[in-house]
């Protein structure tokens, strides 16, 4: 299940049996050290996110989006037309690439990218105004903020609005998750997270995907608002494991040693399931690449009118 910065303390403590100030600020330390480390491990699919932005004529960059780190690919749209430009493979290349003047060689179809400061730079230089895809990894900021849970919400089915009451957002919930409480009440959220796109106002904020459980009205659902780690649903339970496995790991008494191993083998499973799922890009067990799709005639070849 998916567990917040909040939710994985808690539990955490619970499976120590020790909420000491000092044993939280020790587990928080295990848990995100942990998280890194299976982020390390692999190429993750599940890292990947694809924003848009706007080329300016004339302009030679792009801001890179939100929360993408590492830039993977590049894709400019014109017209009708995908064209996916190449990594430049180095500086050097890419500076004997502009002996010119950015400006002096424009095209709406670029041959190479590079990436730099934040910035993706393209060669030639749009010459238009363009929709241009960038897909790559995100980053894994550390997970050390409390649910916020004050005033109360309304949401409706379908909606990708979530309207709040009594409620001081910020645009730094951002690529968090809402959790709308669930109840036994008329007005009963889902007990589902959902990833928060944006945050308009103190008191609105729009989701990814659309809130699928029954509508709440009036203000009158409690809800949560957590910091998420990056890890699918079903696995954010493993850092927390191995961080129960150091705790008992370094107790001298009688059982934990016993204790260690059965959580480190609990997030050994897991971690060993999350390979299975989760590491080759797609579900397909054969891939038959279409050669004829591999290269581009490039239009920067012709002469257009």
């Amino acid at each position: 299940m998916y567990q917040s910065y909040t939710g994985g303390r808690n539990l955490y403590a619970e499976l120590t049996n020790d909420t000491s100030s000092t044993n939280l600020a020790n587990g928080d330390l295990y848990i995100n050290a942990d998280i890194g480390r299976i982020l390390g491990k692999r190429d993750w699919p599940f890292l990947y996110r694809e924003g848009t932005v706007n080329s300016v004529a004339n302009q030679q960059y792009v801001e890179i989006p939100r929360k993408i780190k590492k830039v993977k690919t590049v894709t400019v749209e014109s017209g009708s037309s995908r064209w996916h430009p190449r990594e430049a493979p180095d500086r050097d290349f890419w500076n004997r690439l502009n002996y010119t003047i950015a400006t002096a060689y424009t095209s709406d179809f670029p041959d190479w990218w590079y990436s730099e400061n934040g910035r993706v730079f393209l060669h030639p230089t749009p010459s238009t105004t363009r929709t241009v895809f960038i897909s790559g990894r995100i980053g894994f900021n550390r997970l050390n903020i409390a649910d916020y849970t004050t005033g109360t919400v309304t949401s409706v089915l379908g909606s990708t609005r979530v309207t709040g009451g009594g409620t001081a957002w910020t645009n730094s919930m951002v690529g968090r998750f809402i959790r709308l409480t669930a109840s036994d009440t008329a007005n009963s959220g889902d007990d589902q997270w959902y990833e928060i796109a944006s945050v308009p106002s103190a008191t609105t904020l729009d989701l990814k995907k659309p809130y699928e459980g029954q509508s709440v009205t009036a203000n009158s659902s409690a809800y949560a608002i957590g910091q998420m780690s990056p890890i699918p649903d079903g696995y954010q339970e493993a850092p927390i494991y191995r961080a129960a496995q150091k705790y008992y790991t370094g107790k001298n008494v009688p059982g934990a040693a016993d204790k260690a191993l059965m959580f480190k083998e609990m997030a050994t499973e897991l971690e060993n399931q999350l390979d299975v799922d989760y590491g080759s890009p797609t579900d397909n067990i054969v891939i038959e690449g279409d050669e004829a799709l591999r290269d581009q005639e490039n239009p920067n070849l012709y002469v257009r009118t």
